[in-house]
């Protein structure tokens, strides 16, 4: 079974959000999740938290449940905390919902991802300087490859090697069934800590052996992560410092970095052995 997130209803303002995660448990009923003014107070008087302050709290199933109890009532007044627990249960029950979906920060995104569409939060001014909408990072990867001599179909389309395809489900797997504190010290030090250090050694050599000009747009991915890395791994550092405070989250923070670095050099040890020995990964034949 596929789970639908969010759809985005064809309203040009998104002052709503279709909602069809628990639809299969109301006979295939669509509800739509208002964010607004008065929905975030609804949560606040609730929770007694204000709704910034939810990234910091652990009563990780009463913020969720509140959450889409004031997004969703406003077209079902009779709708209770109790009733949207009910359907939070017999998603969080379904075996039919794949894994890595059936968890409650999988809800809790849907519900985030909602209120950043409805302008709930604010002006995200921090995103654009992790992946800026007019150049993504596929984008500036896809370039580089062009410039190489290959297609943007073939790239796309290429194989996915074992250590790759590994990092990326690890990854998966962190963001959405792990605390959020212990995602952050994965991705931001275990992961983006490497390329101000990796990326430093290619640089050079295409500039030296490939003929690329410092500057050139077709190799700005590699510069720009040197970069944009560094600022991003020392905010990891100080996320971890802060929030990971008991000795439970400091140890799973520990073991999320530890993996990161392991799942990274895997994934470049697999680039390195199928680019010069023409194999999916290092494992012996006999």
């Amino acid at each position: 079974m596929a789970v639908t997130r969010i759809d985005n209803a064809p309203h040009p303002r998104k002052d709503f959000t279709v909602c069809t995660v628990f639809s299969k448990y109301e006979n295939g009923k669509k509800r739509t999740l208002k964010l607004d003014a008065n929905a975030l107070a609804d949560f606040e008087q609730e929770t007694g938290m204000g709704f910034a302050q939810m990234v910091n709290q652990k009563a990780l199933f009463g913020a969720t449940r509140a959450l889409f109890w004031a997004g969703l009532k406003h077209k079902d007044r009779l709708l209770t905390l109790e009733g949207v627990g009910n359907l939070m249960t017999q998603f969080l029950r379904d075996e039919e919902v794949p894994d890595e979906d059936r968890g409650i920060n999988f809800l809790m995104g849907i519900a985030i991802e909602a209120a950043v569409e409805q302008g709930a939060l604010g002006k995200l001014k921090k995103l654009d300087e992790e992946e800026d909408p007019k150049d993504r990072h596929l984008e500036m990867l896809i370039d580089y490859a062009v410039a190489c001599g290959l297609t943007p179909e073939e790239v796309v389309n290429a194989k996915v090697l074992p250590g790759t395809e590994a990092l990326k489900d690890w990854g998966w797997r962190l963001v959405y069934q792990t605390p959020w504190e212990v995602s952050c010290a994965g991705l931001m030090i275990g992961l983006e800590s490497q390329p101000p250090h990796i990326y430093p050694r290619i640089i050079p050599s295409l500039h030296n052996n490939y003929g690329w000009r410092p500057g050139d747009r077709e190799i700005r991915f590699f510069k720009g992560h040197v970069e944009a890395d560094e600022i991003h791994s020392a905010r990891g550092f100080q996320m971890t410092e802060k929030y990971c405070n008991t000795p439970e989250l400091r140890q799973a923070a520990l073991e999320a970095v530890r993996t990161a670095a392991r799942k990274r050099w895997n994934h470049m040890n697999g680039i390195y052995w199928y680019a010069v020995e023409g194999k999916d990964d290092d494992t012996p034949s006999e």
